[in-house]
């Protein structure tokens, strides 16, 4: 006991200006009493003790309303003691919550951003595919440098992120950025892509810093290097087919006879790989028996991440019919 009370702390509390109460705090759970003074006019009279003395009455009366008072300024004390841990620990927790949220709320959004990066980046490449129309034989070079300019960036309270996309390898690889299902993930045969997301922020306010770098795989379902092969495998087999057949009779409805019966030898092929096969020729000089033609092979209806497109890719040739012998 000494020792607690050789660790206290005195402190005085008024009341009304009329009772001062002398106060020993040791400790959250131990509050002593050890005197009260009675002021009046400017006036005080120490009590070091709040029992009243044996046969006396009016000091019993007095000792009494000293003591209510006293009592009273204990349980005030006690309160307002007890009301200001509560209030420093609730800081505490406080700071330690903000933080944590904070946390968290960096982690999720950082997340979400990966998404919508991946999401903007797919639509743009979807786009890119369906404005246009590529020649069967560098279609794959374009298209895979195309990706790799693609870019985006999103931004919010105490975070900021960039994502780089760049050709992916044609592997059966999952990936865990739900939120784009289907299109999430690397798959053989189609056009993958690679996603690096670069995501910072925080606040030193708080005290809290965030950086984070992933990579993310990507799809569309459009079998870029599939079609480009049957393209050119159709202009090649045209070409064989012409320069190695003698026409006797250079005409146009030969030609045509012949262009109709390959052409849909060739159509039967493509519809199987799941491509719309088109051709068309023109005689361009009946004494040579010399003939252009344009292939096209169309992948339609592609579930895209902002609808169904298609993507066009056409090949120019050109043969000349073998001579009769």
């Amino acid at each position: 006991m000494a020792d607690s009370i050789a660790s206290c702390q005195r402190l005085r509390r008024s009341r009304r200006h009329v009772e001062l109460i002398d106060l020993l705090l040791c400790g959250p759970r131990h509050i002593l009493l050890c005197g009260v003074s009675s002021c009046k006019f400017g006036f005080c009279n120490h009590h070091p003790q709040i029992a009243p003395h044996d046969g006396d009455a009016g000091s019993m009366v007095r000792h009494q309303g000293i003591a209510a008072t006293s009592a009273s300024a204990v349980v005030f004390s006690i309160i307002l003691i007890s009301n200001f841990a509560i209030y420093a620990a609730s800081q505490d927790r406080s700071s330690l919550y903000s933080q944590s949220d904070l946390e968290d709320y960096l982690s999720v959004t950082s997340v979400a951003f990966a998404g919508a990066s991946g999401a903007n980046v797919l639509i743009a490449l979807q786009s890119f595919l369906a404005g246009q129309t590529f020649a069967c034989a560098s279609a794959s070079s374009i298209i895979r440098a195309e990706i790799g300019t693609l870019s985006d960036n999103q931004s919010a309270d105490y975070l900021t992120e960039t994502a780089f996309a760049s050709e992916a390898p044609e592997y059966a690889l999952p990936d865990n950025l739900s939120s784009l299902a289907p299109f999430n993930g690397s798959l053989p045969g189609v056009l993958d892509v690679s996603l690096v997301v670069l995501a910072s922020g925080g606040s030193s306010s708080a005290g809290v810093w965030f950086t984070k770098t992933e990579t993310h795989l990507l799809h569309l379902p459009f079998r870029l290097d599939e079609a480009a092969a049957d393209c050119l495998g159709a202009i090649g087999t045209l070409t064989s087919a012409i320069s190695g057949f003698q026409m006797p009779n250079c005409t146009s409805a030969s030609v045509a006879s012949f262009i109709a019966a390959e052409g849909s030898q060739l159509d039967g092929k493509m519809s199987a790989d799941g491509f719309e096969f088109g051709l068309n020729y023109a005689l361009l000089d009946p004494a040579s028996c010399s003939v252009s033609f344009q292939v096209s092979i169309e992948q339609s209806n592609i579930q895209g991440i902002s609808g169904p497109f298609s993507v066009l890719m056409e090949e120019n040739g050109s043969a000349t019919f073998a001579k009769p012998a």
